[in-house]
């Protein structure tokens, strides 16, 4: 039906927009401030490229110059989160400003869902035995 071809075309031009980003990514680097790469970032973490898009949103961070740089930094935890980097992803979320309340929400969703993480790596990590510690 008509729904199928929808979906068939969006499928084609999210292909088609992702052999894009290499041109876009050279683009936000030359870019004076942070906004491009945060939309290039964006597009990364649609693809579900984290390691790219923490890369560019810290890039994005360090041009500064955004007109939202908390958004920056909850996409920023959100990268690491995907990547299984709790402890940072946790640092940063303390570190977003809390801006609207919509930010805020998601930044308390965001903070419980990686203390839930951690806290079930740290049960279900194995004791580590007491003969391993150092020795002074």
């Amino acid at each position: 039906g008509s729904a199928n071809t929808a979906f068939q075309q969006a499928r084609s031009q999210a292909a088609g927009d992702e052999k894009m980003i290499p041109a876009f990514a050279a683009e936000a680097a030359k870019s004076p401030n942070g906004e491009k790469l945060e939309k290039l970032a964006e597009t990364y973490y649609g693809y579900s490229r984290f390691s790219e898009s923490e890369a560019a949103v810290r890039a994005a961070i360090a041009k500064d110059g955004m007109r939202d740089p908390g958004q920056a930094k909850l996409l920023l935890a959100m990268d690491l989160i995907n990547q299984n980097k709790y402890q940072d992803a946790l640092a940063t979320l303390q570190d977003v400003p809390a801006g609207s309340t919509a930010r805020f929400q998601a930044v308390r969703l965001w903070t419980i869902f990686t203390q839930h993480k951690i806290n079930e790596m740290a049960a279900s990590a194995p004791a580590a035995p007491a003969a391993a510690t150092p020795t002074q």
